[in-house]
């Protein structure tokens, strides 16, 4: 992407992001789940590597590669234990 990536972006801000750019990104970041979660898909890969940002700042998600269908997905330990470790939702990684 022309802006990076997230994990790039917060490698120069060692305090982190202003709390308005977070903020900013985080809701464009949870509208494209939204967009993908609507249409049947479940990321299964989120972490600040697979954020990327154009020119302008704005969010694109990335690696849609590990995605999976969410019916499909439903329920599967397979399906649920794919992923980063480090980035899974923690109701993903409970015992089954």
């Amino acid at each position: 992407a022309e802006g990076g990536t997230l994990a790039k972006l917060m490698e120069g801000a060692p305090r982190g992001l202003p709390v308005r750019q977070a903020l900013a990104m985080s809701l464009q970041a949870a509208s494209a789940l939204e967009h993908a979660s609507g249409r049947g898909l479940l990321h299964r890969d989120l972490k600040p590597s697979t954020v990327l940002l154009d020119s302008n700042g704005r969010v694109k998600l990335a690696d849609f590669i590990s995605a999976a269908d969410l019916p499909a997905a439903a329920g599967a330990v397979e399906a649920r234990r794919t992923g980063s470790p480090h980035f899974l939702a923690p109701e993903l990684v409970r015992p089954a």
